[in-house]
């Protein structure tokens, strides 16, 4: 895990495009979008066509109830209905 317990390397963003969701970078898995509610982060999906250019970058800790804090591994993930 990388600092302040989030997985390594990883970045967090909010959108206006996505008002109650987060937006997150995670080196060598991808960009992932998760409701902002508690566990959220477990109902992660993989993000498409985002538009970074209206992405802003936050502390990780504002999205510390979500979850977002446990390390990703290599969770199977449903992108479409199709494990990745």
């Amino acid at each position: 895990m990388g600092a302040a317990g989030r997985p390594d390397g990883a970045r967090l963003y909010r959108s206006e495009m996505h008002a109650h969701q987060w937006i997150a970078f995670v080196p060598e898995v991808g960009w992932w979008i998760f409701p902002d509610e508690v566990n959220g982060w477990s109902d992660r999906r993989v993000a498409i066509s985002l538009d970074r250019g209206l992405l802003r970058p936050v502390g990780a800790r504002r999205a510390a109830h979500t979850g977002f804090r446990t390390p990703i591994g290599r969770r199977r993930v449903c992108a479409f209905g199709v494990g990745v």
